[in-house]
């Protein structure tokens, strides 16, 4: 293969003026972003290029016929180098014959997945579902033209979609990255791009004549989308694509970080076509979550080290967080974890990124915000909030934190900057940041209208729910009386924050001190009360604070207040129990039968602590 030592600005536009082509259609014969292709050219030899980035450059150049690597040479001033164990370029600079879309894309995933290999510093092996490659084979067999995997942060999904595009037999693989995709993107023109195919005048038009040349299935992944709006636009292009482009040849794999859930109830033919899942006809086709215990034992003990401790040995709360994968490589990369033997995930992640920056030889704090900065700069569209300060264009100095050392946190980004490995990383370094920021507001408005705003948006956002359950966990650790002081506070959202505060702090929060929960309690009785009323029935602290002292009142309120309307409720006053009333009735509030623990929160009864603890009549 025909490659140069180092691709920079200066080699990409000296490449396209050889291939005489305009910067437009430089991209578009790559597979890029326009803006990227004049972005390189604009740093020149400055411009810091992904491996993968100068991989593809590598495989264009050595397609090229002679006539194009001569002037190539020409314009650069040195001689091309040969790689050794490849097959050489056309001879007497003829082309090859046009490839179909599958075979163009096969090829590009091929040196995507050898750089991404190149950058992939993390030694824990990987595991899949166990039942993924049924799960492939299922889906190519079908009729189905959409696979959606669903999964939270961390549990392994970017690794799931990299691990099938290479052991799918007879597929060819797209591995789509919205991250890099501007605003008004269109699917249709990225697939065709990552072929290399010329979109046209109808990128749609284009691909469905594309589709129909596939010798075999393409399966495009689509990997886990930044934004809600995002999602919605990809959902909507993707529905239009399947009522247009009809070859069965062309299939989706549709990754989504969730909470929250994606509805597709408004795409009908998208929401058709996703094959189900086990045991489920509605829902994600493959719903990944944290590995169950004897699985995290597994992998650990197969792969410690010597200096590291057995799976059982480790503290509850860590055995518990490294059931996530990548809690489990933090772990690893930290090297030690004797200074978290009590810990909730932000305490953790906060101990590994500070051992893997020590480990460097970096100064930490320093590292630390640059590293935050350079998290506040990626997100700051994602929330932007006038309380909120402003953030300098470009972070200090975080050149100097692309070293490998602490490759385990950061990697080149597509336009030659850095981006974090994770988004946890990155939400993490967020909300450490804006923890910091509430600490110093204090007891104030500022303070409460931040948290609102915030949990507003957790349910258009997982970007921003991460932010927001690091952000608790953290104001939980460090400053749970300000916690406790907003979570009493009247201005406190009863529909949104407050129920959040108590599902993401863990399971016993420090800030959930008795006067707190029932505080909470008392809230429930007042209008739209049902969903603290769910998140304090889930609280097992709550047993203690509520079930001794007020057998008849805040607690069984709690519990009546679950009861579902509607029909269940009419042959629940036929057997004698009383219906769901008003919240503003004052002899409800009082005279609430124990029995009513039947009725639970659309989960079993049993997973509550406070229904297991509340007496018979």
């Amino acid at each position: 293969m025909e490659t140069v030592r180092r691709w920079t600005g200066r080699e990409a536009k000296a490449l396209r003026l050889a291939l005489r082509m305009s910067v437009r259609g430089f991209a578009e014969h790559l597979g890029v972003n326009s803006a990227a292709v004049s972005n390189w050219e604009k740093r020149g030899a400055a411009t810091r290029m992904r491996y993968e980035t100068q991989q593809m450059l590598d495989v264009d150049l050595a397609r090229s016929p002679t006539e194009v690597k001569q002037r190539f040479a020409q314009s650069i001033g040195t001689p091309v180098v040969t790689g050794l164990g490849t097959a050489p370029a056309p001879a007497d600079g003829a082309r090859t014959a046009k490839q179909d879309l599958g075979t163009r894309s096969r090829e590009r995933t091929a040196a995507v997945l050898a750089a991404v290999n190149g950058q992939q510093h993390d030694d824990l092996v990987y595991l899949p579902p166990t039942d993924v490659r049924q799960l492939v084979a299922n889906y190519i067999g079908s009729t189905a033209r959409v696979c959606l995997v669903t999964g939270p942060p961390g549990c392994g999904k970017t690794r799931l979609s990299r691990y099938l595009a290479t052991r799918a037999a007879g597929v060819d693989v797209q591995l789509l990255a919205s991250d890099s995709w501007a605003e008004d993107f269109d699917l249709a023109r990225e697939v065709l791009r990552y072929g290399s195919q010329s979109a046209g005048d109808d990128p749609l038009l284009t691909l469905e004549d594309e589709g129909e040349k596939l010798s075999r299935p393409l399966l495009v992944v689509i990997d886990s989308p930044q934004s809600h709006a995002v999602m919605e636009r990809i959902c909507h292009q993707l529905d239009g694509m399947l009522r247009q482009v009809l070859s069965g040849n062309l299939r989706f794999l549709l990754v989504l970080r969730t909470p929250p859930d994606m509805e597709l109830a408004p795409y009908p033919v998208l929401s058709a076509a996703v094959m189900p899942g086990r045991g489920h006809p509605a829902g994600p086709s493959l719903k990944l979550d944290r590995w169950d215990v004897g699985t995290a034992r597994e992998v650990w003990n197969g792969q410690r080290r010597p200096n590291q401790p057995p799976f059982d040995a480790l503290p509850p709360k860590i055995r518990n967080l490294a059931r996530l994968p990548l809690y489990m490589s933090l772990i690893r990369a930290a090297e030690s974890t004797e200074p978290i033997w009590e810990t909730n995930a932000y305490r953790l992640v906060e101990f590994c990124v500070a051992s893997i920056l020590k480990a460097a030889g970096l100064e930490v704090e320093r590292a630390m915000a640059e590293l935050t900065a350079l998290a506040r700069r990626q997100l700051a569209a994602t929330w932007p909030h006038h309380l909120l300060p402003k953030i300098e264009a470009d972070p200090p100095g975080t050149g100097d934190l692309a070293v490998s050392p602490i490759a385990r946190l950061v990697r080149s980004g597509q336009f030659g900057g850095l981006t974090f490995h994770h988004d946890v990383i990155r939400d993490f370094l967020f909300a450490r940041w804006l923890a910091q920021l509430i600490e110093s507001h204090g007891r104030s408005a500022v303070t409460i209208e931040l948290l609102n705003d915030l949990t507003a948006r957790t349910h258009l956002s997982g970007d921003l729910r991460g932010v927001l359950e690091f952000l608790l966990q953290g104001l939980d650790a460090a400053a749970p009386e300000l916690l406790a002081a907003v979570a009493q506070s009247p201005s406190i959202s009863v529909t949104e924050s407050l129920p959040l505060m108590l599902e993401l702090t863990g399971e016993s929060p420090a800030f959930a001190t008795a006067e707190v929960l029932r505080g909470c309690a008392s809230r429930c009785l007042h209008g739209n009360g049902l969903p603290l009323a769910r998140a304090l029935l889930r609280t097992s602290a709550a047993v203690g604070a509520l079930g001794a002292e007020h057998p008849d009142g805040c607690c069984g309120y709690c519990a009546a207040l679950a009861q579902p309307s509607g029909p269940t409720s009419r042959r629940a006053s036929r057997r004698g129990f009383p219906s769901r009333p008003s919240t503003t009735s004052s002899v409800w509030r009082t005279s609430l039968p124990w029995r009513m623990r039947y009725f639970s929160l659309g989960t079993s009864t049993s997973s509550s602590p406070m229904m297991r603890a509340v007496p018979r009549n």
